[in-house]
């Protein structure tokens, strides 16, 4: 359940401040000592200054969210704005003894 709330929160956020989320895609956990890392692979896209606002609102939700692994690439160029691809990986944490 917790799992499922933290991509609640990805999908709400992306709404709020107009950033496309293309795809979210869970990876293999990496079990560790009491907690297992759970990695998403993650594709956005939007302006610069949305993706900054995603990411700050990200660092802002009760679970621990570490982003890594960015690539950034330009989609769509034109006076008005430039829109961006941004690729990478999301990795949030739960501890062994959690069923979710």
């Amino acid at each position: 359940p917790h799992l499922k709330m933290l991509l609640q929160g990805f999908r709400s956020t992306g709404k709020k401040v107009g950033v496309m989320i293309k795809s979210i895609d869970r990876d293999r956990e990496i079990p560790r000592d009491f907690y297992a890392e759970v990695p998403f692979g993650i594709e956005l896209e939007g302006t610069y200054h949305d993706l900054a606002r995603f990411f700050e609102m990200v660092a802002n939700l009760p679970r621990i969210v570490n982003m890594g692994g960015m690539t950034i690439k330009v989609v769509k160029e034109s006076r008005q704005s430039t829109r961006l691809k941004v690729t990478g990986m999301a990795t949030t944490f739960r501890f062994l003894s959690d069923e979710a």
